[in-house]
């Protein structure tokens, strides 16, 4: 795997994360739209989502930081078997 691979696929991962994210908050302001089961459902995963854009953040600060040399030494790291 490149590093433009891998900091592709963490961008990626984000926008999906931020989209849920952007769902989540959405449906849990409107409980009018959306009824209360779907609001109190948003409502309580909104923490995990919380956690999954600080894992996000460390992601990309990782493999953003990591040198090259990593990438070229594990080329096979991450691709599916």
């Amino acid at each position: 795997m490149k590093k433009e691979d891998a900091v592709n696929a963490v961008d990626s991962a984000g926008h999906t994360i931020h989209d849920v994210y952007g769902k989540l908050w959405s449906t849990a302001l409107s409980p009018g739209e959306s009824g209360w089961g779907p609001t109190l459902l948003s409502i309580g995963c909104i923490p995990v989502a919380n956690i999954a854009v600080l894992g996000h953040f460390d992601a990309k600060v990782l493999v953003e930081e990591t040198p090259d040399k990593v990438f070229e030494v594990v080329p096979d790291f991450g691709k599916k078997k």
